[in-house]
């Protein structure tokens, strides 16, 4: 949901949060019964799409938390959650694959990610518009866009 003038940015980071979730939990449970590869890879991109949505999100979801005085330690706490998580992921998928299977994976990813979506849209409440808020800067935007993506062709890392 892209922000526009007419919308509160507390609200986006909300309704962009809630939106995730679901779509993660839809792409989750699709790879997880996935009867072939097509509809595996379709399953994952939604994941991923989801995914993309849920990171900026909770990054304004956690600012909007937090009062502004403690959000470098918020997000410290937000990056070492991430990093942690990206550290123990691969290891926990690859007990799974090797255990129950990597169709077990994709189920437990889409039932946590259900045990939380419920909590969530109770607690997470609309905020006050911000009255010295600003849009973002859409040509930044598009250039730093092509930018990553020419350090990624630059580096091989397209394939």
């Amino acid at each position: 949901m892209p922000l526009d003038e007419s919308r509160d940015a507390g609200l986006c980071a909300i309704l962009s949060h809630i939106d995730a979730v679901p779509q993660w939990i839809v792409g989750a449970a699709g790879s997880a019964f996935a009867p072939t590869a097509g509809v595996l890879i379709a399953a994952r991109l939604l994941q991923g799409a989801g995914q993309a949505l849920l990171m900026p999100a909770s990054v304004g979801l956690l600012l909007l938390a937090v009062p502004p005085e403690r959000h470098p330690r918020a997000l410290a706490a937000w990056i070492g959650a991430g990093t942690i998580g990206g550290a123990v992921g691969p290891a926990f998928g690859a007990l799974m694959v090797a255990g129950p299977g990597w169709r077990a994976g994709f189920g437990l990813s889409a039932a946590f990610c259900l045990a939380v979506l419920i909590p969530a849209s109770r607690v997470l409440s609309d905020t006050p518009r911000r009255q010295d808020a600003t849009m973002p800067d859409p040509v930044g935007s598009v250039a730093l866009g092509l930018m990553l993506a020419a350090v990624v062709m630059a580096t091989g890392g397209y394939g």
